[in-house]
Parts: structure tokens; sequence; C-alpha cells
């Protein structure tokens, strides 16, 4: 019996909101894959909820065609993996304080730390489908985030403030 060959898609073509070209848009995760590891190893999904009502099962996250391949790229050798390393993995430096549930990220690019962040904030802006399509950072600010992100130059220190949590399942 011959196998069947597997259709490949097509990916869309659209304008890379980064490089602002037209090109074909891959499958872009909003919050990167990498970081949901633990959740798929343990075969829970995650559940995204929207104040509508809205409950959806992702195992890796949420996604869409959002960027052309070059500035996936980018993000995700620039910002994305670094944060992996740090936020998931806890490598330079994560120190825990068990007696007030908190860390401190020592030896850390917090620079490259700021820009990921953003850039999750900034992917977020440019989804279009729920839960996050209400997600908007204004145009100064979406510009001013994009120009930082081609340019991996973080933001003056009092501008654009970063502030994270730790969520851990119990």
């Amino acid at each position: 019996m011959a196998k069947r060959k597997r259709k490949t898609k097509t990916p869309p073509v659209g304008i890379c909101p980064l490089c602002r070209k037209e090109a074909p848009l891959c499958d872009s995760h909003i919050v990167p894959k990498g970081m949901f590891k633990e959740v798929a190893a343990g075969g829970r999904p995650v559940v995204a909820s929207a104040m509508r009502g809205l409950n959806r099962q992702m195992q890796g996250g949420l996604h869409e065609h959002m960027l052309c391949s070059d500035c996936e790229s980018h993000l995700g050798d620039n910002y994305d993996k670094y944060a992996i390393d740090i936020l998931r993995d806890g490598r330079g430096g994560v120190t825990a304080h068990s007696n007030t549930d908190s860390f401190i990220l020592r030896e850390v690019d917090s620079d490259k730390l700021k820009l990921f962040i953003l850039s999750v904030f900034w992917r977020a802006h440019h989804a279009k489908n729920p839960p996050l399509e209400n997600v908007k950072i204004g145009e100064q600010a979406e510009n001013d985030v994009r120009l930082m992100l081609q340019n991996q130059s973080a933001p003056e220190k009092n501008s654009y403030s970063v502030f994270g949590l730790a969520l851990i399942d119990p």
C-alpha cells in the first residue's frame, strides 16, 4: 500500500508588523512555546480565559500567523532563547527565597530581559485572535517598541518599566 503524501500548507502572505515588509507569515507564538515546556511535560493544557467566557485549551500557548521568518528568528534568537534560559531554566543566578515566596535574578542582562517582556506585549498588541485581540499598547508605544526590538536597544531607565511575577503551579 502506497503512503499518502501529506499536503503542506502554504503560509499566508501578509505584512510583517516588525519589518513592515510583505512576506509569508510564520505561525508565531505570542509567548514563546519553550515557556510551556513544563506544562506540556505534565500533560496538562493551559486554559486561556477571556472576560466573554471564552475558554480555550492549548498545549503550546497562543499563536497565529504574524511575523516573517527573518523577524521570527530575530525575536527568537535575540530575546526568546535568553528569557527561556533565565526564567524557565534558572540559568544566570536565580536565587529563590522560600520564606517570602520571591526570587532574585543576578548576573542577568536586564536590558535583554526587558526587551523580551516588551516583545511579548508587542506581539499581543498585534494578535488578531481571542483572547488577545483587544490588547492594545497604543500607536506610539507600538512604534517605540518595534524600533527597540529591531535595533536591540533597550528603553531608557525610566520609560517602559517592567515588573514581573512568577506564577507557580502548586
